[in-house]
């Protein structure tokens, strides 16, 4: 058996505005990336700056990519 609704709501979900209220407040859409742009750019300047072929740029790499597949999931 289904309950009777007396105050139906509308939620409208966004791209800028992640979900907006009836009464107009809303939650903002989260910025991944904005939010490890950071670190993103860190990795990648210290990528930047090793020897081709050496061990600590691999070590390099490995560490960039693991702040860009942060950042995607």
């Amino acid at each position: 058996p289904h309950e009777e609704v007396t105050h139906p709501v509308g939620l409208d979900f966004g791209l800028k505005m992640f979900l907006t209220f009836p009464d107009g407040s809303g939650l903002r859409s989260p910025r991944f990336f904005e939010q490890n742009i950071k670190a993103y750019r860190k990795a990648h300047r210290r990528l930047s700056s090793k020897n081709k072929g050496s061990i600590n740029r691999r070590k390099a790499r490995i560490k960039l990519a693991k702040v860009a597949v942060r950042t995607a999931d």
